[in-house]
């Protein structure tokens, strides 16, 4: 068999003079081809398919870029006009039931745009809607009545009281006033209610007293200081309290004896001893128009006569109290005293009243003249009251707790004033006599 390079001498031999002229088409298809070849080659002098995509790669950068720093441009809707006013709970008034509809002007929007009206810090407000240019004429919408404020309608058709709460709880707030809100003893104070939303009163005034009055007026006779509290209750029952503090000063205690000369005509020099407590000054009225600030005044009654005196003792927050001591040239003696033993009654205890004119004595008791306010005290010698009495008709029948007590020794203490206002204290034993 021949080989190849014989077969391909012979061909050529044989062909050399026979030649053929391609067609149009032929020569169309072979130069597109040889474009697209040298397309896809690269070179530095021809454009070829790298520059191609460098280009593209150079655009699309500068077009992300642009659309990231730049903000998009768009058409400003009609926006509806929110309302300054809030409106009140309750229904609110509507004067025009239609919907207002805005309208956007690009007529390539072809999807509704919902506009957020809602104000931080404020009601919710119904939201606008805008339609785009080539909706449909707002008359051939059907028309729904506008929302109230304190409604929002949510994904389903329900509408939400967003108030219901606010309106239920009705929170109550305890506030008072006093006049006075300090004073002496026995002080009467005024209190004057300022409580919002309250249905109902408590007080309780430091003293273990109370009162459910709006107003009500309440008398410390003890000093000390009270912290006076108020709890009121709305009609739901939620309470709140308020306290004040109200202060009472004691008041002082005057307290004075006079010694007078003996009666040397015109000129009578009387000395006055103060034993007033808790007082810082002193105001004496010596009753023949004259007075005096000092504390244990000395002073000469010039006209005969019998004559009133008066202390007024005052505190450092000018509380005060008044003695008066009448006719201190008086020749009336007014006295007190008391027997030092006496024999109990073995029948039994007895009522402890006594006839001054019987000589048998079954009940401890005193001769006096001109007492106008007395007490009387019994104690054994550990301390124990016996017996007590401000009647001055009423003495000790030597019983305690309906038992007789033992023939022993016992303590007394009298304290009273007579009817010219002099005081007197005094105090002594008295012996229990056995019964034979």
């Amino acid at each position: 068999m021949p080989d190849q390079n014989h077969i391909e001498d012979l061909f050529r031999d044989k062909f050399s003079n026979f030649e053929v002229e391609p067609s149009g088409g032929t020569w169309t298809g072979i130069s597109k081809k040889l474009a697209w070849q040298e397309f896809f080659r690269f070179s530095l002098t021809s454009f070829n398919i790298w520059y191609a995509a460098a280009g593209l790669g150079i655009i699309g950068a500068l077009v992300y870029v642009g659309l990231e720093t730049s903000e998009p441009d768009v058409a400003d809707p009609v926006e509806k006009e929110v309302p300054e006013e809030v409106i009140p709970f309750g229904e609110p008034e509507v004067e025009d039931d239609t919907l207002e509809i805005g309208v956007i002007d690009d007529p390539a929007a072809e999807e509704s745009v919902e506009i957020d009206t809602e104000v931080p810090g404020t009601d919710p407000v119904v939201p606008m809607q805008v339609l785009p240019a080539d909706s449909p004429a707002v008359s051939d919408l059907p028309l729904q009545p506008a929302q109230p404020a304190d409604k929002v309608v949510g994904p389903v058709d329900e509408a939400v009281d967003l108030f219901a709460a606010e309106e239920d709880v009705i929170i109550p707030l305890a506030d008072f006033g006093a006049t006075p809100e300090s004073g002496c003893h026995n002080l009467r104070v005024q209190f004057t209610d300022r409580s919002v939303n309250a249905a109902s009163y408590r007080w309780s005034f430091g003293d273990g007293g109370f009162s459910t009055s709006m107003h009500p007026v309440y008398f410390y006779d003890q000093p000390g200081t009270y912290t006076v509290t108020l709890e009121v209750e709305s009609e739901r029952g939620l309470k709140d309290v308020a306290e004040q503090q109200i202060t009472v000063y004691p008041k002082p205690e005057a307290l004075f004896e006079v010694r007078a000369d003996e009666d040397a005509g015109y000129g009578r020099t009387v000395y006055f001893f103060n034993y007033s407590r808790n007082a810082e000054s002193y105001i004496w009225d010596f009753g023949d128009g004259n007075n005096s600030t000092a504390k244990d005044p000395v002073h000469v009654y010039l006209e005969p006569g019998n004559f009133t005196v008066s202390l007024t003792a005052v505190s450092e927050h000018g509380c005060t109290d008044i003695m008066e001591l009448e006719n201190i040239f008086s020749d009336e003696e007014y006295f007190i005293s008391f027997p030092n033993a006496f024999r109990p009654d073995m029948g039994g205890p007895s009522d402890g009243r006594y006839d001054p004119a019987d000589p048998v004595t079954k009940v401890f008791y005193p001769k006096y003249k001109g007492v106008s306010e007395y007490q009387l005290s019994i104690y054994n010698k550990s301390g124990l009251l016996l017996f007590e009495t401000t009647n001055i008709e009423i003495g000790w029948n030597g019983y305690f707790n309906n038992r007789l007590v033992a023939p022993e020794v016992y303590i007394w203490k009298a304290r009273g004033r007579f009817a010219n206002g002099q005081p007197f204290v005094m105090a002594g034993d008295v012996t229990v006599i056995p019964n034979n």
